[in-house]
Parts: C-alpha cells; structure tokens; sequence
C-alpha cells in the first residue's frame, strides 16, 4: 500500500491551497469598498460602492462600473432587470438613488417638502419604498412612499425608546425590523414586525435576540446577532429567539459579529471579525446554524480585507464584497471532495475539514476502506 500512501500524502498537499472563495473583481482604484450586491438572475447582478454602481450580466465573472453619480451607496434593492434603488443619500439628491433601464441611467426621486434620514429601506414589487428612519434618539419613523418615491403615502411614528438599526422586507407584506427598545425599564433586543407593508407594526415578547442585523430567510425562520457576541435564531415569526451555540469567540480579544446573511432556513454564513489587528473571517452552515466551519480564500494576501456583504444565487454560487474587491465561489465555499489516486482501490472519494477552532485539517471517509 505504500504506493496508495504516497498519493494520499500528495493529494493531502495539494488540497492545501484548494480556492473556495476566489477574487472575480479586484476593487476599482479610488474606491474604498464594495458593500451591498445582489443578483437579479443567474446572468445579472448589481453591486454598490460611495464611487457609484457596478453591474456584471455574467454571472458576476465581468464587472463594469458607472461612476458618474456617487454617495453613501451602502445598499441596493433591484426588483427586476431594470428596475432598482441604491441607498442613501446621493450628493446630487436626497434619500435615494433610481434607475428605470438596468444602470444606464439614474434618477433623483424627490416628494418634497418631505425628506427623510434613512438607516435601511426597502424596495418594494409594488413600487412603494419604505424607508426606516432611526437617527431620531429613541424615535423611529417608518416612512411610505409609493408609485416609485413619487407619492409621499404617510409616515408611522413609533415613541418610547425604540433605537432601530436593520430592517428587512421579504414580500410586499411582511417585514422586519431590530433594535433596542428601552421603556421596559431594564431594555432589551426587539423585533417589530409587520404584515400590511409597514402600515402597522407587533413586538415580540422576548427581550432577547439580534439587535444591529437581522436575516430572515423565510417570513417564519430568521436569524440575527448582537454587540455581546450572540447569535440569535428564531422560528415563530420573532416572538422568541434562542441563542445559537458559537464556540469560536472564547478568548479572543476584540471578537464581534459583522454579518449574518441566510439563503434559506438551513444554509447561511456570518462574518466575523476578532484579533489584533482586525481579522475577518467568513463562516458557513448547512444545518440552521447547529455548527459553522471556516470558509478559505485562494491566497493568504486576503487575511486582513473587510468582509462586508454576501448575496447567493443558489446553495452553491455566492457573492461576497469587500475592501479589496468582489470575491466569488462556485461550491457554496463547501468542503472540497478529493479523488484519492491508489494503486489497490482505484480511486478513494474523500472529504477534507477544516476544523474552524484550529489550523488542522479533518480528512473523513477512510472507515470506508478498511483494506
């Protein structure tokens, strides 16, 4: 069997450098980063920076940039091809930022006399906009704006010490939003939820649960973190969250959630961000959060880039922004599965893990071969 060994060990060297997440667009020069993406198909997608817009139509392989409007482009909604917002605050306008035919061109909606601070908003398949205001110290005002931001349709004020800093619409019935709420004389997390558009909002009866960002990936299933290194889940609407064991954070100074973003009730991942200097690692589940392993990048030069966002086609072809560009994987940022070259077997099929607590690598699947 020496023969076999002598692959095995090879194939073992090799895996080493295996490219889970590979850099597809290195970031324009000028730009600090790139922050919200999101794909309309499995050809088109859009992502956003403060230098402007950028759009790939395949498959997020090509990039090309419009840069003649800039502003505090953290996020974007598109509803379709065509149609999208980026948020917030262009310098030539207001709130918001439309385009009507794909990126070509880009608006400035305005319904004077109303203008808004926004902290997150949301797009709607309507054409109404909902925008969270946050900024107010204890007020939160939820703003409607319909017939694509020309119609200013009302504002919702909710008082007593509620400081919210997410929000997200998965329908253009149902949404989410999370912060701190204060008037229970102890505070606590809260989730408010809707299922008329923002019109009116319900709180959870926890105290407990995600607090700075939320991802739900069904109306019933979300997930979501806090400043105290907590990772929270909920399966009944936000009523309740129970916190999810991480294991990772023990004993490192400066540990802190950076992103939570789900694709569905089961697959997900998180940014985290722990060490000194600072140090962003990017982390995978397949089982609704019950374990996480470690996802790896081509080269070792990406060690201290800023994750910042995530966005998945599928299971398996995901996007993620950053301060040195856009990166992409093909696989789910899974665990590679190595045909193990033999002189007896053949070929043996194997599974190689990184154990995310250490810097070993798990090889899985030689019970299968006992001979």
């Amino acid at each position: 069997m020496k023969k076999g060994i002598i692959f095995l060990n090879l194939a073992l060297v090799t895996c080493l450098s295996f490219s889970q997440w590979q850099l597809v667009e290195p970031l324009p020069d000028g730009w600090g980063g790139l922050y919200g993406i999101q794909f309309i198909n499995n050809d088109i997608g859009y992502v956003s920076g403060y230098k402007g817009v950028g759009k790939s139509i395949d498959g997020g392989d090509t990039w090309t940039f419009n840069t003649e409007h800039m502003g505090s482009f953290t996020k974007l909604k598109f509803l379709n091809e065509d149609t999208g917002m980026v948020c917030c605050h262009p310098l030539e306008g207001h709130e918001v930022m439309m385009t009507l035919d794909g990126g070509e061109t880009w608006e400035f909606p305005d319904v004077a006399p109303f203008y808004f601070a926004p902290t997150d908003f949301a797009f709607l398949p309507s054409g109404k906009t909902v925008i969270a205001d946050c900024d107010a110290g204890g007020i939160v005002f939820v703003h409607s704006i319909d017939n694509y931001y020309t119609e200013y349709a009302g504002t919702n004020t909710m008082l007593g010490g509620l400081y919210c800093y997410d929000m997200q619409f998965l329908d253009e019935d149902t949404g989410y939003i999370s912060g701190l709420f204060d008037d229970t004389g102890t505070g606590g997390s809260v989730t408010i939820r809707t299922v008329d558009g923002g019109e009116t909002w319900t709180e959870g009866t926890s105290v407990f649960g995600p607090d700075i960002e939320i991802s739900f990936s069904s109306p019933r299933v979300g997930y979501g973190y806090t400043n105290y290194y907590f990772l929270w889940k909920t399966e009944d609407y936000a009523e309740t969250w129970v916190p999810l064991d991480w294991e990772f954070n023990e004993d490192v100074p400066g540990f802190r959630f950076a992103k939570v973003y789900f694709y569905n009730d089961t697959v997900g991942f998180v940014i985290t961000e722990f060490g000194e200097p600072d140090n962003y690692e990017v982390l995978r589940t397949t089982n609704g959060g019950m374990s996480w392993d470690t996802t790896f990048f081509e080269t070792d030069e990406f060690d201290d880039t800023q994750f910042i966002d995530l966005f998945c086609i599928n299971e398996d072809v995901c996007f993620l922004t950053s301060t040195a560009g856009i990166f992409k994987t093909t696989n789910g940022a899974g665990y590679p599965v190595l045909p193990l070259e033999v002189e007896e077997n053949g070929s043996l099929s194997l599974t190689l893990h990184p154990n995310p607590a250490t810097d070993q690598l798990i090889l899985e699947g030689l019970a299968n071969y006992p001979d």
